[in-house]
């Protein structure tokens, strides 16, 4: 059975996770999971004991490192880590590190990059040579797992998912999925079966039934935050297809599912030229920029492998070479980021559009690189970034439709998408904004912009929790700000700001004005509160004519913002 370790199911907190890590890491040649903890405790990513930074790591270090706690944790990290193609182990040593090609594009993003990750969630094989795993399962999990809620009326559990998916002994024979999708059917709304299964399964394995649920905790984030599915209750807690869910499932009928063993009987060259064809391919759907002459070609290279297995469009290979291909080979192709590398990280190198998908044309800055050891990045946007691009394209320069059409996708959303939107928003208007970690409790405020002397803590509300921002979160904004000051968790002042940042501006305007300025004559604290259709309105003015806000007025904002288009 397949087994994905449990740091969380916030893939959000676990993207940034790993950009913070790779931020303080990427100058060493190489990094162990000692390395990795100590970065995590100097990003205060990682408690122990109660406690945070150098104290968390004195109380978690253990002579026994079975028994220490951020060893683990760094050590559940790396094995998802891998398992996504973003570090690749040594030849020398399974416990030490590098970055790899993918992985630098990962930790370069200055916002979520949401496609290029979801290229990875397919991407993941087993087996391959990153991870070692326990039996001799061959699948797909992510794409088997969406592909078999389709076949279970568009919905899955999470006991399904353990007894089907991430159980199949090979996801590529016709017989073995319909067999597990006719078990599971047979399994379906009989409760006493499916638990009874669960334990001859958790006997077999010489775990706990627990264990296997958190197997699935991975899983079922990864498919809510790629919105390919949404919890559902009806006689019991479903997975259900979401519209983009069921688009991703015919997307996978249709794809060219290549596994490394298929590679076997090929050249070098061959195989290379094809390791770049996929890798360019996967790249481009995630909105990279990829040089067209230089792609056909590696395509006319590998062609004796195109047509041996049955490939004639290359857009639509399923093959991650990061995920599933040996890595000391993959470096030889994709240089790795080793620490004498870091000097180009930051170079410019000329404009580019993106050419992948029209949703996701938008500006970029940097272009993809492998010579001469350059890993220099294309910067996908993320979602909210995206649509605002798209409605740029489509509907001209008409500000007003462009920020209508985007808000409208958002009205009702959760925190689950609405949060990252708002960090992403921030974070293209220049500012270094984080979302905070869920669970821990020194990070009281949702998000926070970071400044060497500045910094504004963020109390968020998405329209699922109240459509029009109130008092109670201006209350919330000015406890975010004592508590910001007490704990000193980032360096700010106290004339400095404290945001509100919800949905529609509130109904009762005079109330939420009268109790800003109520506590800024009390405390002498300044909240400010700003409604999402004027940050997307900034980023959109940002888009179309260069313009961001002063850093002054953000800064010193106290009561409702107020935006002028010229």
């Amino acid at each position: 059975m397949l087994r994905f370790p449990n740091p969380g199911s916030d893939i959000s907190a676990f993207v940034r996770t790993f950009q913070a890590l790779f931020g303080v890491l990427h100058t060493l040649s190489s990094f162990s999971l000692d390395d990795m903890s100590r970065a995590l405790v100097s990003k205060n990513l990682a408690t122990s004991s109660g406690h945070i930074g150098q104290e968390a790591l004195r109380r978690s270090t253990r002579p026994n490192r079975s028994l220490d706690p951020l060893f683990n944790q760094s050590k559940m990290y790396s094995e998802l880590f891998r398992i996504l193609g973003w570090i690749h182990p040594l030849s020398t040593s399974r416990q030490k590190f590098v970055f790899s090609f993918l992985g630098i594009h990962i930790g370069l993003a200055q916002s979520e990059p949401t496609q290029l990750v979801k290229e990875c969630l397919l991407g993941i094989a087993y087996p391959n040579p990153l991870v070692v795993i326990k039996g001799s399962n061959s699948a797909r999990p992510v794409t088997m797992i969406i592909s078999t809620a389709a076949a279970l009326d568009g919905r899955i559990t999470r006991d399904e998912i353990i007894l089907g998916p991430l159980d199949i002994d090979d996801d590529r024979r016709a017989e073995s999925v319909a067999e597990m999708v006719k078990r599971l059917r047979l399994l379906r709304g009989n409760p006493a079966a499916v638990e009874e299964a669960l334990r001859e399964k958790a006997a077999q394995l010489r775990i706990q039934v627990n264990t296997l649920h958190n197997y699935t905790r991975f899983p079922l984030g990864i498919l809510r935050w790629a919105r390919w599915t949404r919890p559902e209750r009806d006689n019991g807690l479903f997975d259900a297809l979401t519209s983009e869910g069921f688009g991703m499932a015919d997307w996978i009928r249709t794809l060219h599912d290549v596994r490394a063993r298929d590679l076997t009987d090929f050249s070098t060259d061959e195989i290379d030229s094809f390791l770049k064809v996929a890798a360019y391919r996967m790249f481009e759907r995630a909105g990279y920029y990829v040089a067209t002459q230089g792609l056909e070609d590696h395509e006319h290279r590998c062609r004796r492998i195109l047509t041996t297995l049955g490939i004639k469009d290359t857009k639509r290979i399923l093959f991650s070479p990061f995920q599933e291909y040996d890595p000391q080979r993959i470096e030889t192709v994709f240089p790795a980021l080793r620490g004498d590398d870091t000097s180009d990280m930051s170079q410019v190198t000329g404009a580019v559009r993106l050419t992948s998908r029209p949703e996701q044309e938008v500006r970029s800055y940097v272009r993809l690189q492998s010579a001469n050891r350059k890993m220099v990045s294309d910067e996908p946007q993320s979602d909210v970034i995206s649509r605002i691009s798209y409605y740029a394209k489509s509907e001209g320069p008409e500000l007003d439709e462009i920020v209508k059409a985007v808000t409208s996708e958002y009205i009702g959303s959760s925190k689950d998408r609405f949060y990252p939107a708002v960090e992403a928003l921030f974070r293209y208007l220049g500012y270094q904004c984080e979302l905070s970690r869920v669970g821990v409790n020194y990070q009281r405020m949702d998000a926070l912009i970071k400044h060497t002397t500045q910094s504004i803590p963020i109390e968020i509300k998405s329209p699922s929790e109240e459509e029009f921002i109130s008092v109670k979160g201006v209350r919330q904004a000015l406890e975010n700000k004592i508590v910001l000051m007490a704990r000193k968790y980032a360096p700010s002042q106290w004339q400095t700001t404290s945001l509100l940042v919800g949905f529609e501006l509130p109904a009762d305007r005079s109330e939420v004005s009268n109790l800003v300025e109520d506590i800024y004559v009390t405390y002498d604290i300044s909240v400010g509160v700003i409604d999402f259709h004027s940050l997307v309105r900034l980023a959109a003015l940002r888009l179309l004519q260069e313009r961001k806000p002063k850093d002054e007025d953000l800064f010193g904002l106290r009561g409702l913002i107020q935006i002028g288009d010229s």
